[in-house]
């Protein structure tokens, strides 16, 4: 999917990643205020996520939890 879908799909609370993410995968959260933010996440990590271009403009997005949304 594109990115403009993957940001929907983490709207609704699931978790996504590109083709080439080896493990890593983004969900939304909830940061200090009540504001949300994107993180990068891995196994033993998160922190904050900011797209780039080849990110924005990629087709090989793909939800990673295609089960159930990911509670914030």
């Amino acid at each position: 999917m594109n990115f403009s879908n993957a940001l929907k799909a983490l709207r609704l609370g699931h978790q996504v990643a590109r083709e080439a993410w080896d493990g890593a995968w983004l969900n939304i959260i909830a940061a200090d205020g009540g504001a949300e933010q994107i993180v990068v996440r891995t196994e033993n990590t998160g922190r904050p996520w900011v797209p780039n271009q080849p990110d924005i403009l990629a087709d090989d997005w793909e939800l990673v939890d295609e089960d159930e949304p990911v509670a914030a």
